[in-house]
């Protein structure tokens, strides 16, 4: 591993507000992590840039296959969803058997009947 040597900055170059932020970085012992990350970051940056070109050649050819296939879905007959749920009306003879069965009653009892076989001989498969 190579000695590395102390970097200087000259101040007249650097404007008042960035020096203040570097030199309050300096005292507090974290102007070298602030630099390192600065320069990680500009590289990355850079791979990101260096990558667009890509990215929106992709979206281009996404966005062809999309047209594509609005231009097939132009020639299919859809049916809505809406009209695929129309309710069927029952005809006027079911009418009246629906009629006949609201019209009945319904018996309910106090007392209740039953018995217990102590013995089941059949074998069921539940």
């Amino acid at each position: 591993m190579t000695d590395k040597k102390r970097l200087t900055l000259t101040g007249t170059n650097i404007p008042e507000e960035i020096y203040d932020k570097l030199a309050q970085l300096g005292n507090e012992r974290r102007l070298t992590p602030y630099i390192v990350h600065l320069i990680e970051k500009e590289a990355m940056m850079d791979k990101l840039i260096a990558s667009l070109p890509s990215l929106l050649s992709k979206m281009d050819n996404i966005e062809d296959q999309l047209s594509t296939i609005n231009g097939k879905l132009d020639n299919v007959n859809v049916v809505s969803a809406p009209e695929a749920r129309e309710e069927k009306k029952p005809a006027p003879e079911e009418m009246e058997i629906i009629e006949e069965i609201k019209l009945g009653e319904i018996g309910v009892s106090d007392e209740i009947e039953s018995e217990l076989d102590e013995e089941i001989t059949t074998d069921y498969d539940w």
